[in-house]
């Protein structure tokens, strides 16, 4: 290929005999036909052909003009340009070589955040492991703890239940009320420890339901006998109103009590004195029991498993006239160890475990626990579906 200076003269010397044959031939064709005087020149000739030789000589400055441009850009591509700093201006060259680049630096930041993944996958699982740990230890130790409590605190209630029977001599007015002091808050603590440990085995991988064909009356009559002396206490009316077609159900019988007897405690410790609570029982098809349960998962984010079609449900209903409670405390009524009052200043006492147990109870036999208020002064009503069949 030849160089842009060699090209360039190659165009100027064939435009420099363009030129000159252009004035060349009209001078020599003019010049002869004078000598053989085969025409007349007139000033008018003259002039038409002063007036032929300007046009050409403008039609070839027009044609130098555009082989001048036309050698500008010729040069232009043929000679080399340097990298240019702005991307804007990079060859073709450069341009085709930039992906390669671009992948290089993408693979280069996918090996990076792969290795950070690892990284955190291996932090996580290490946590989790530590975690898993932490809860078998402490497993554990309620256990171990719980168990060598409940000695010493048998010991204690026992010598004060001597003392209130007053059978090693009368006592007077002030030790008696010392000695149900110290009997009636050994029994809370007993209470207290008997849930710590009743939490700790529902949560063992262990732990089986031991299901027996249970009568849903005669259980909830259980119930109620239980809980009478304290609603005695308050002054308090407990009415079950119980079809008499309520058909057997399996269920592991003592955990069921449980479940009733904290459910029906519950409802005593917020109700009012002389205030009634109303047990109610039926039997609740899968459908039926969907119509009720949605809203409850959705207003209060259970993740009990799905109802099965094949199951009939008993439910059991308990309704106090006690305080209630506003929507936004609800989420806190089935937390370990919380209330919907947590206040210093709340009137009832209470460890905040038994509704959390209640629920433990009732989603180990597949079951469901809800509850629903009016608000804060307008009672309470829990609900719990336990399936009739495993």
């Amino acid at each position: 290929m030849q160089s842009p200076s060699k090209h360039n003269r190659s165009l100027n010397n064939h435009l420099n005999v363009i030129e000159a044959l252009v004035f060349l031939i009209p001078s020599l064709a003019i010049s002869y036909l004078a000598y053989q005087q085969k025409i007349s020149l007139q000033p008018s000739h003259f002039v038409i052909l002063a007036g032929a030789l300007a046009l050409i000589l403008g039609g070839l400055l027009f044609i130098r003009s555009l082989f001048a441009q036309l050698q500008s850009l010729h040069s232009m591509l043929e000679t080399p340009r340097p990298a240019a700093s702005n991307p804007d201006q990079l060859t073709p060259q450069l341009t085709q070589q930039a992906p390669q680049h671009d992948y290089a630096d993408l693979s280069s930041a996918f090996k990076l955040m792969l290795t950070q993944y690892q990284q955190k996958e291996a932090e996580l699982e290490a946590a989790m492991k530590r975690a898993e740990s932490a809860n078998i230890a402490k497993t554990r130790f309620l256990a171990t703890m719980g168990h060598e409590l409940l000695t010493p605190l048998g010991i204690v209630m026992g010598f004060a239940d001597v003392l209130r029977n007053q059978t090693h001599g009368a006592l007077s007015a002030d030790q008696m009320r010392f000695a149900n002091h110290i009997f009636d808050n050994g029994k809370q603590l007993n209470n207290l420890v008997q849930d710590i440990l009743t939490t700790v085995r529902l949560e063992s991988d262990e732990f089986k339901l031991d299901l027996q064909i249970s009568n849903p009356s005669l259980e909830i009559a259980r119930a109620i006998e239980a809980s009478s002396a304290t609603a005695e206490a308050k002054r308090i009316r407990i009415e079950a109103n119980l079809p008499d077609n309520l058909p057997a159900f399996h269920a592991d019988p003592s955990l069921v009590e449980k479940l009733l007897n904290k459910l029906l405690g519950n409802a005593i410790k917020f109700s009012p004195e002389n205030g009634t609570i109303q047990v109610n029982a039926s039997f609740l098809s899968q459908q039926h029991l969907l119509e009720v349960i949605p809203e409850a998962k959705a207003n209060h984010g259970n993740t009990d498993p799905q109802p099965n079609n094949a199951r009939s449900y008993l439910q059991i209903e308990i309704t106090d006239e006690g305080v209630g409670y506003e929507e936004s405390a609800h989420d806190k009524l089935f937390a370990m160890f919380e209330q919907g009052n947590n206040s210093r200043e709340r009137p009832q006492g209470g460890s905040g475990i038994g509704l959390a147990i209640s629920q433990q109870i009732a989603r180990l036999h597949g079951g469901y626990l809800w509850s629903q208020s009016n608000g804060a002064g307008n009672g309470a009503s829990f609900f719990v579906a336990l399936p009739t069949k495993p």
